[in-house]
């Protein structure tokens, strides 16, 4: 057999036992447009970008990662959380949570709620760095499902937003995730303020530890300069009856700078990290888990992606109902090096209940033969507008209005 032949068979392979499918190695020759903002957009007009172009040795030992994705868009769930530094002892930390609906519509609360963002979740803290605590923490809502109607009886998701204050002074290691579902959890508040709020201290508390800011000198540090920024986003797919997940968790850390310098030489180290969950909507249940993440630095910009495989094995089967949760930290819990990956777990059925809205195109004209007037929406006391003794309950059990379309009664 050639040596290209067999060069090839052994790429297909390495390939094929990835967690997460590879491209190959070497990149286009030929790129036909330089980025408007690089030196090269000067160049003449079909020549290659030089500028744009990997160095030979950066080209032959690189491997790029691909997601494999199949099936229809949609859904986008996208998480954030910014470090930044602030006064003496202090930490100032923005967190923003964005829900953004890719066709279609949902008809729910007796209103339509069409494509586009969703929700939109925003937190802004300051955090005693020294006593890894809280001093302070409010919530803005700039887009939500529920403003106040006639429908909701003047209700909206907003009016809890005040009971996270309560939280100032809360511990953001152990116990934090307790403490912010005691005071905003089910009924009590909203479950995305919630999800982004236990994000924002599990994050906080993992940034703190890292090499970068463990021994964190605010003096070192211009004010208002970034510190440490994760993204953790999730796209979800739909396909003969299933739903795929696509996870990415990105930690960027910051060095200290002058203002103006080279962009990278602000860059501290990147840890990233993919997970791909296909979900059986009958049943609710994980049919696969594959999970892989990658450590880089100046260094080591070509480090290989490490599979994750044995870490989420026993999750397959799992349902995405409640007790979920419980089932992934009894896990990895006791594992502090697994971090990034429980909070990517964590988020999967938050994510995954996002796309069941838009499953189907037939789903939203499923509402016509219901007896109520709300149409599709969150199950009792899962968050304050869907509690027990909320407007949008109590439309629940009272009886469809005449249906405008249906001929009036003829009077005689």
């Amino acid at each position: 057999m050639s040596k290209a032949r067999t060069s090839a068979r052994a790429g297909a392979n390495a390939r094929q036992d990835s967690p997460i499918a590879a491209s190959p190695d070497r990149v286009p020759r030929r790129i036909r447009m330089a980025h408007p903002y690089s030196a090269s957009a000067r160049s003449r007009a079909g020549r290659p970008c030089s500028a744009l172009r990997k160095p030979r040795r950066l080209r032959q030992s690189l491997s790029f990662m691909e997601l494999q994705v199949h099936g229809h868009p949609l859904h986008t769930r996208s998480l954030s959380i910014t470090l930044y530094a602030a006064e003496a002892e202090s930490m100032r930390v923005s967190a923003e949570l964005v829900d953004l609906r890719k066709r279609g519509f949902v008809p729910v609360g007796g209103d339509l709620q069409p494509a586009g963002i969703v929700h939109l979740m925003q937190l802004e803290a300051e955090v005693d760095f020294a006593a890894r605590r809280l001093r302070r923490i409010e919530a803005k809502q700039p887009r939500v499902a529920f403003e106040p109607s006639e429908r909701t009886a003047g209700e909206s998701c907003r009016d809890p937003a005040g009971r996270l204050d309560a939280l100032a002074g809360a511990g953001l290691g152990e116990g934090w995730a307790r403490a912010v579902g005691e005071r905003v959890g089910g009924p009590r508040g909203c479950t995305h303020i919630l999800t982004l709020a236990q994000l924002l201290g599990s994050t906080v508390s993992w940034a703190l530890e890292s090499d970068e800011l463990r021994d964190f000198d605010s003096d070192a540090w211009p004010e208002r300069a970034k510190l440490f920024r994760r993204d953790l986003i999730f796209d979800g797919y739909c396909e003969d009856g299933r739903l795929q997940l696509v996870g990415q968790l990105t930690d960027l850390a910051f060095r200290p700078a002058a203002a103006v310098v080279a962009p990278l030489e602000r860059f501290g180290g990147l840890y990233e990290l993919r997970l791909v969950a296909d979900v059986e909507t009958e049943r609710f249940s994980i049919a696969s888990l594959r999970a892989a993440d990658r450590h880089r630095s100046i260094e080591g910009v070509a480090t290989p992606w490490r599979d994750l495989g044995s870490d989420v094995a026993d999750l397959v089967g799992t349902e995405l109902r409640a007790g979920v949760s419980a089932t992934i930290l009894r896990q990895l819990a006791d594992r502090p090096e697994a971090q990034p990956l429980l909070a990517a777990l964590l988020n999967l059925t938050p994510a995954y209940y996002q796309c069941l809205a838009n499953l189907g195109e037939e789903v939203p004209f499923d509402v016509r033969h219901r007896a109520d007037v709300v149409g599709m929406g969150g199950l009792p006391g899962s968050c304050y507008m869907w509690r027990t003794d909320g407007a949008l309950h109590q439309l629940r059990t009272e009886p469809r209005h005449q249906n405008r379309h249906e001929p009036e009664e003829v009077k005689s």
